[in-house]
């Protein structure tokens, strides 16, 4: 599941997505600037808008895709990955 956000969302509300998923295999969290949702869950033709990360939508995504049936490499984690954004 790819969790992004737009880049003027509030350092609180960046580090609340970051604390949330971090370990989590199967996720990956970077800035997006020009979603027009403050925090978009994306995972293969699947995409969820909401506007807190404590939305009741987002654990029930996360645990429906994250090693869902669209997946077209099932297990493979991008997980420990580091760099920086293009774009």
């Amino acid at each position: 599941v790819w969790i992004t956000y737009r880049e003027d969302l509030p350092a609180d509300e960046v580090a609340a997505i970051q604390d949330r998923f971090r370990g989590q295999t199967f996720t990956l969290i970077s800035p997006y600037p020009e979603q027009r949702s403050p925090i978009v869950l994306t995972t293969w033709g699947v995409q969820l808008e909401v506007d807190d990360i404590g939305d009741d939508r987002v654990s029930r995504f996360v645990d429906r895709y994250r090693l869902g049936p669209n997946t077209p490499e099932l297990g493979a984690a991008c997980t420990n990955g580091i760099g920086e954004p293009i774009g």
